[in-house]
């Protein structure tokens, strides 16, 4: 059965959502008749006030849990939506899932039954058929860090494209041409975003993408290291600069190139996405995006406290915009 909305008690009561808001979360006081006509009406219609919410739920959801096994985001991200469930004294409880676990269908399960907690979903890791149950929640419900067209959640991510768009154009405007990718063997929607970004910045400055130049290396740090030395050792001729996918690749793939006795950025220049705390002290400190990971969590709470007030959801997609931090892993090679 359809959620009752608040616009469909103003409608048959006659009264403004604000004061059909007010009146049933007990938030201002109301004459006797108001009051009364408003929860007949709520009652007539199916409505009830123990919808309210009194928790966040910010779950966790791994599904290989490499992905997410280095990355600052998590911390980042509790810390936003606790500091705004504080400020509306509300709880935070934190929900690990991995898909490995044998509990995981009945840790979702019992999402799916919750009643007066509003749900913030990490979704990094995970596809549709991954996420799709989640359709039953009947409570407040935002995603985060991953976007679905085949749904209609609400989703707050960071912003990947245009953010690799910019990492074209500006190893282009230091001289670069011969432009390669440094991607991962795991792929999330994250990642296709970022790669899509890359190869239509490539088209519009009608510069070719030589496939020999793009590479997959594995998610982890020691991992990208492996993996680009084995590259390395097959590949002979590099381009000039790689954008990588992320910041731990990029370092993993930094250590591997000058394990090969590349020079960085004399021989390769290369930028990462992240802005990881150890960026600014690794030799040489390494070009990149900032991502503000904790006005991700910040707005997902908000939003959720939106659709609880309202007791709708109005679907959206937000995109919390990058910051580019040039530091010294770029060479500039453009003739003058």
């Amino acid at each position: 059965m359809a959620r009752v909305t608040l616009k469909q008690i103003s409608e048959l009561t006659g009264y403004s959502q604000a004061t059909v808001s007010n009146v049933l979360n007990q938030k201002k006081e109301a004459n006797e008749k108001t009051v009364k006509k408003i929860f007949d009406a709520a009652k007539e219609l199916g409505y009830t006030s123990s919808k309210k919410m009194e928790r966040i739920i910010l779950v966790m959801y791994r599904k290989s849990g490499e992905i997410l096994l280095e990355t600052p985001l998590i911390l980042g991200l509790i810390d936003g939506v606790e500091k705004e469930g504080q400020k509306h004294h509300i709880e935070t409880s934190i929900m690990n899932i991995y898909m490995s676990d044998s509990d995981h269908e009945a840790k979702i399960s019992s999402l799916l039954n919750e009643t007066k907690s509003g749900i913030i979903l990490l979704a990094t890791e995970l596809e549709w058929k991954d996420i799709e149950p989640f359709k039953k929640l009947k409570v407040p419900f935002v995603v985060v860090d991953a976007w679905y067209r085949e749904g209609n959640f609400t989703t707050v991510l960071m912003e990947n494209r245009n953010s690799f768009q910019q990492a074209v154009s500006y190893l282009v405007s230091k001289g670069h041409t011969k432009i390669g990718y440094i991607g991962s063997t795991i792929p999330i929607r994250n990642f296709e975003e970022r790669e899509q970004g890359f190869r239509e910045a490539m088209a519009e400055h009608h510069l070719k993408i030589e496939e020999k130049y793009c590479v997959k290396l594995q998610p982890t740090m020691t991992g990208a290291q492996i993996s680009m030395k084995k590259y390395l050792k097959k590949e002979h001729e590099l381009p000039t600069a790689y954008v990588a996918v992320n910041d731990i690749i990029a370092l993993g793939a930094m250590k591997a190139l000058k394990d090969m006795q590349y020079r960085i950025p004399d021989d390769v220049s290369i930028i990462g996405f992240d802005n990881m705390p150890f960026c600014e002290i690794s030799s040489p400190p390494l070009t990149t995006f900032n991502v503000l990971k904790d006005e991700i969590g910040r707005t997902a709470a908000r939003l959720l406290l939106n659709q609880s007030e309202s007791q709708e959801r109005i679907p959206m997609k937000l995109e919390i915009l990058t910051d580019f931090i040039e530091r010294d892993s770029v060479k500039s090679i453009k003739i003058e």
